[in-house]
């Protein structure tokens, strides 16, 4: 990439992988510019650095800068947002220059993902990228983010569901919990009220904690992911399947064939595999079209925030990463507690 924008994240310690191909890119002379509300530490040059409690606005300026470059002709509901928010400043018009380049890159992280202005944030960037032809990369908590996404559970785009919010802010019959621990997720309060106020609590998974000793009703054992068979969507927008299966007792279910087995019990039709794996795939291609991009700016932000923000890394987005005590002993583990 020529130019590669952050926008929102800590990247070296959300994904170091991928800030390490940025450092490469840096180098070897691409430009680097940074938008966060906090300093980030990197080991690369970086060529225009915004850190700033108003983020969210200096974004849209950058965006309003694109605009006034590339002379578009945006709906008038674009115009008329960004009319409100103030002038671009030269800094601001240089970001805009550099990403108007061909082999361009917006990578948005997760201090975007835990905003209360996040769907402001996502549409600024999503319009920015299509305004200035660029790549768009999300940083999302995992690669089951990605797949949340898909089932509509992890954003405001509900045709066929609810999001995550939506079902931690309700009450209900019956609450089943798959291989998720509150700390999986922005809304650890809301979960435990969640499961405090629903009549009946299942909870499949591979570890107790006083949470679900507290409110689960059924507790089941499952494999973790790293002794079953499943798939996960990598950082390239790629399926792969992988296969840590462990030999089984007769007796004994795979986590595969523990969910069937519920949707039997609830007289349910199951999906097959294949219907789940076209989903994705086509989900992905979707990810990857940029005519699928947002193009308008959000009305109003109607989903429900956490009372409590928590810190996302990459030593808290897994159960087991948690529970690694060389980890937890790091400078950035101690820094969780």
């Amino acid at each position: 990439m020529n130019t590669t924008f952050i926008v929102g994240s800590d990247l070296r310690k959300e994904t170091p992988i991928l800030a390490h191909r940025v450092k490469k890119s840096a180098d070897n002379g691409a430009s680097i510019h940074v938008l966060n509300p906090n300093d980030s530490e990197y080991f690369f040059d970086i060529d225009q650095n915004i850190t700033s409690d108003e983020w969210v606005n200096e974004l849209g300026l950058i965006l309003k800068a694109a605009i006034n470059l590339t002379k578009n002709h945006l709906p008038n509901t674009i115009a008329d947002h960004l009319d409100l928010i103030g002038d671009p400043t030269n800094k601001h018009e240089l970001i805009a220059v550099s990403l108007c380049k061909e082999e361009s890159l917006i990578i948005l992280g997760m201090n975007a993902y835990s905003s209360d202005q996040y769907q402001l944030i996502r549409s600024y960037t999503h319009i920015l990228s299509s305004v200035c032809q660029t790549n768009l990369c999300e940083i999302t908590e995992g690669s089951n983010s990605i797949g949340a996404s898909v089932y509509t559970m992890a954003n405001n785009l509900k045709p066929s569901g609810i999001s995550l919010s939506d079902i931690v802010h309700s009450k209900h019959d019956l609450l089943i919990l798959y291989g998720i621990e509150p700390t999986d997720t922005m809304f650890q309060s809301e979960i435990l009220e969640c499961m405090d106020s629903s009549e009946n609590v299942i909870v499949l998974s591979p570890y107790i904690n006083t949470a679900f000793n507290n409110h689960a009703d059924i507790l089941i054992p499952i494999k973790t992911h790293y002794e079953s068979n499943g798939s996960m969507i990598n950082i390239e927008l790629r399926n792969q399947l992988f296969n840590h299966i462990q030999d089984l007792e007769s007796h004994e279910l795979s986590n595969i064939e523990l969910i069937m087995s519920i949707y039997q019990g609830l007289e349910l039709k199951a999906p097959s595999v294949a219907e789940i794996h076209s989903k994705i795939d086509q989900a992905i291609s979707n990810i990857r079209d940029s005519n699928k991009r947002i193009a308008d700016i959000p009305k109003d932000s109607t989903s429900q925030f956490p009372k409590e923000m928590p810190i996302f890394n990459m030593y808290n987005i897994d159960n087991m990463l948690r529970r690694s005590s060389p980890l937890q002993d790091t400078k950035e583990g101690k820094a969780l507690k």
